[in-house]
């Protein structure tokens, strides 16, 4: 972000970069999660990660309607916020 220089462009970039990082995270950590799951609960909790990914896009589109050129950029933060927060739950359930 610091090389960004403040110009939006950059910045997301910058943020696109971080987002393609956690969602490997994610991927990584909800396979994880599954892993030692029944199948009942894999189930359940693919269901779970559907409703989020779709609670996920429509919180972080409601910060374009913000408008300005920022809108975008708050967008994409919290998208990037959302799905490292995921991913470290995700994490946290290895092995329940």
């Amino acid at each position: 972000m610091d090389v960004s220089g403040g110009v939006t462009v950059e910045i997301l970039n910058c943020i696109a970069d971080e987002i393609a990082t956690q969602d490997a995270l994610l991927n990584g950590a909800y396979s994880d999660a599954r892993r030692d799951l029944s199948e009942e609960r894999q189930q359940v909790l693919l269901n779970a990660q559907r409703h989020w990914i779709n609670y996920r896009d429509v919180n972080c589109d409601f910060y374009t309607t913000i408008g300005g050129t920022l809108a975008q950029v708050a967008s994409n933060e919290c998208f990037l916020r959302e799905t490292a927060e995921r991913a470290a739950e995700l994490e946290n359930m290895v092995g329940w």
